[in-house]
């Protein structure tokens, strides 16, 4: 005798069967798509990451130094490029010392705005008073040099503003 389900049973084992197969597909590519945003988060931390300890580092780098190690340095820098005699090397190292220290001050200030017209100004004053000291010629060097590490400063600021790409999460 031979045993025939009636075409119901065969259509409701069927129909289980396939939300059972549908089932299993719809949590595998959950699973992907939960990697996949997973994964897209684990690597865009990493790199916000490394983007914040750069900018971090490059902050530092210059807040490290006290105002006499900057004055010593520019001082330095001075010697060697302007070829300072013994009694200007005097003078601009007390100069440099004097205006590092105002900068230090001008940088507690606050807002934007208010601190770049008093470093300015700053600026101003130590340019007057190093026109005394300096020669023509150490001078006009001296401000074509400084107009040259201006603009490297720029485009090295400018090069650090590198722009993340948002991806959105919309595909989950």
């Amino acid at each position: 005798m031979l045993l025939v389900k009636p075409v119901g049973c065969l259509l409701n084992s069927l129909c289980r069967s396939m939300k059972k197969i549908l089932t299993i597909n719809r949590f595998v590519l959950f699973l992907s798509l939960k990697k996949t945003i997973f994964m897209r988060r684990i690597i865009f931390s990493g790199i916000f990451l490394i983007f914040l300890a750069q900018g971090a580092f490059g902050q530092n780098l210059g807040m490290q130094l006290t105002p006499e190690e900057r004055a010593q340095m520019q001082t330095e820098w001075m010697k060697e490029n302007l070829q300072l005699s013994d009694s200007q090397l005097v003078k601009v190292e007390v100069l440099n010392l004097e205006y590092a220290l105002k900068m230090e001050k001008i940088k507690k200030i606050n807002g934007n705005l208010s601190k770049l017209k008093a470093a300015r100004k700053t600026s101003d004053e130590k340019d007057e008073k190093l026109k005394k000291l300096l020669s023509e010629e150490q001078f006009l060097f001296y401000l074509d040099k400084r107009k040259e590490l201006r603009k490297q400063a720029m485009e090295m600021a400018n090069e650090r503003k590198v722009r993340i790409p948002v991806i959105s999460d919309t595909q989950t």
